[in-house]
């Protein structure tokens, strides 16, 4: 964790904060990537939809562990808090994995496809299996957000970046390796590569996490070792719901997409609009786990400088979406 200093300075907060933020700023040109080799291939519109509805559905149900982060970041202090919190993962990634296999039960599916998103027939039905190829993706984010919080906590943000490198790596030679030996449809390319991707990233960050939980367990801190499971979910669950309740407008948006003028070009135009705005709001989501790392090492003399960095980040990242949708650009 970060020294406690009894000034914060900017040079600090950015040097902390950039390998987060090209950590999400990788993840980001994940979409595009996988939405340009979909476009290249068979039934371009079907497929470009029948992705993103499917990746609205993985989103949705990856919302409970997104916090997993910020959980492990905070609350792991010693070998005891440490087990009590990667056993609260396991539960809560089987949980979220379960939801997945209820969703692609054909009666439960065709029941959210049909009579909830009334999606279009001829896309509901490629976007099934493609549902189907992201059972390990929730699980794997969850775990992997566990492994890089407690490397955030060791100060080593670099290190996090360093896990996204693996799951670009592994997810675009999954993507372009089916892309010319199978005639898999471009959906579920999509969605193997990102399963595969998330895979590879979070063995990355148990492994490269080893040290530091090496460190975590010679740490002999008894304060903490009241820690209940009790304790941990009312910590964990208004953390949990904030994405929840943000990734919940996806399918919401897919809903009256589906009732709009020309639904099957509108539903394939999402992920690639999604994709491309993600880019910039990676870099306000990267800030999360800095403004907790520093706000737990010293609230009340960082808070000032922490707000005026989020300022700074979101007039930056605003600045930059008008130039690319008000110019030529």
């Amino acid at each position: 964790m970060p020294q406690t200093q009894t000034e914060l300075k900017y040079s600090r907060i950015f040097v902390f904060w950039y390998p987060l933020a090209l950590t999400w700023i990788m993840m980001s040109i994940e979409g595009p990537f996988l939405a340009a080799v979909i476009a290249r291939m068979g039934e371009v519109k079907l497929n470009l939809a029948a992705y993103g509805i499917a990746y609205s559905f993985g989103l949705v149900v990856e919302a409970p562990i997104i916090m997993l982060m910020s959980a492990s970041t905070t609350l792991v202090k010693n070998e005891f808090t440490y087990s009590k919190l990667k056993n609260f993962s396991v539960y809560i990634n089987l949980f979220v994995t379960l939801f997945v296999v209820i969703l692609i039960i054909p009666p439960v599916f065709d029941f959210v496809a049909y009579k909830v998103l009334q999606i279009p027939e001829e896309i509901a039905q490629i976007t099934h299996l493609a549902t189907v190829f992201l059972i390990p993706w929730p699980a794997a984010i969850g775990f992997r957000r566990f492994y890089q919080g407690i490397l955030i906590r060791s100060g080593l943000t670099r290190v996090v970046a360093y896990t996204t490198v693996f799951r670009l790596v592994f997810m675009g030679i999954t993507a372009i390796t089916l892309f010319n030996i199978t005639n898999l449809k471009g959906a579920y390319v999509g969605t193997i590569a990102l399963s595969t991707g998330v895979i590879a990233e979070a063995l990355a960050a148990y492994f490269l996490a080893q040290s530091s939980i090496s460190e975590i367990k010679r740490n002999d801190n008894t304060i903490d070792n009241d820690l209940t499971y009790t304790k941990i979910t009312k910590f964990y669950v208004p953390l949990a719901l904030t994405p929840f309740i943000a990734l919940s407008a996806q399918p919401i948006v897919t809903l009256f997409l589906a009732k709009s003028v020309r639904p099957i070009d509108s539903l394939a135009v999402m992920p690639v609009v999604h994709s491309l705005t993600f880019i910039f709001r990676s870099m306000g989501l990267s800030y999360q786990e800095v403004a907790i790392t520093f706000l737990n090492e010293n609230a009340k003399a960082y808070y000032k400088k922490i707000r005026n960095f989020a300022f700074m980040i979101a007039f930056g990242s605003t600045s930059a979406v008008f130039l690319l949708t008000a110019t030529p650009l």
